[in-house]
């Protein structure tokens, strides 16, 4: 099997972080310096965010700070190290930092009544291939190996069947991105992928040749948790409590809902180390 890794462009963090609040003095309050890694751009991501850390700010008269940072094992080591306070995190990299240096999950966002994603495994119509294992010898994408979607679900499916997921394919692909993964298989760079089922049908519904020219062969039933924001595991156990009480009941109040709006989001929801379970079980 041949490996092929298509290296992201390497860009430098500007000061986006420092967009934190809307100009109001900060100095002397609590500082809460919250890693996040980009999923789009920064500047998209910190649109997206800030709004979530400046109502945290009024609210709780603290000063969290949304620091972008490269990748998760960054954060993770920053974590470690008490150079980041909280993060917030997809699924898979979640739940290693909570089994790797025990990081304690606050809560994630739902919209629309949902708050995980799921897995897909997809080809082009026109390859004739009915399910994963019919990929054998194939070239396939996944996102990178810290994707619970792009990455655990698929080698999941070929683990069940006693296959070596590290053998099966002829050739594997990091995209990076979940959007790139699904257009790699739309445009012939790879005969089947991997990603997110959200991401699958946002882009379904902007390009109709995916609805046209794409199936998806498999869809998990995990439940991934999507997006947790946590803290490190020795972080001011009560200004943590009173963080996770402001997430989970902003709805309940006309500033905090027009944060969420602006996010995106219709609610913050508890979360805990159980809500990892069936993530948990494909990692076995």
């Amino acid at each position: 099997m041949k490996l092929r890794t298509k290296i992201p462009l390497v860009y430098t963090i500007l000061v986006a972080f420092l967009l934190a609040g809307k100009g109001e003095s900060q100095e002397g309050l609590p500082l809460v310096r919250i890693g996040v890694v980009p999923a789009m751009t920064i500047t998209e991501t910190i649109k997206q965010y800030q709004p979530i850390a400046d109502y945290l700010n009024r609210r709780l008269n603290i000063n969290a700070q949304l620091m972008p940072q490269k990748d998760y094992e960054t954060v993770i080591e920053k974590m470690r190290n008490n150079e980041i306070d909280a993060a917030i995190m997809g699924s898979f990299i979640c739940y290693r930092a909570i089994k790797d240096i025990g990081v304690v999950p606050l809560a994630r966002p739902e919209r629309e009544g949902d708050s995980t994603y799921e897995g897909v495994v997809f080809v082009r119509k026109d390859s004739g291939i009915k399910d994963i294992y019919g990929l054998k010898g194939k070239v396939f994408v996944y996102i990178d190996r810290g994707t619970s979607a792009g990455y655990v679900y698929p080698r999941y499916l070929l683990k069940e069947k006693g296959y070596n997921a590290d053998k099966f394919f002829k050739e594997v692909v990091f995209a990076g991105k979940h959007d790139a993964a699904i257009l790699m298989v739309l445009n012939k760079k790879a005969d089947g992928g991997s990603a997110k089922d959200d991401v699958y049908s946002k882009l379904e519904k902007e390009n109709p040749r995916i609805k046209k020219e794409m199936e998806i062969l498999h869809l998990s039933s995990a439940k991934f948790p999507d997006r947790t924001i946590v803290v490190r595991n020795n972080f001011d156990s009560i200004l943590s409590e009173k963080i996770k009480q402001a997430l989970i009941n902003m709805d309940k109040y006309e500033e905090g809902g027009k944060a969420l709006k602006e996010a995106g989001f219709d609610r913050y929801i508890l979360t805990g180390t159980g809500d990892f379970r069936n993530l948990e079980r494909m990692l076995r």
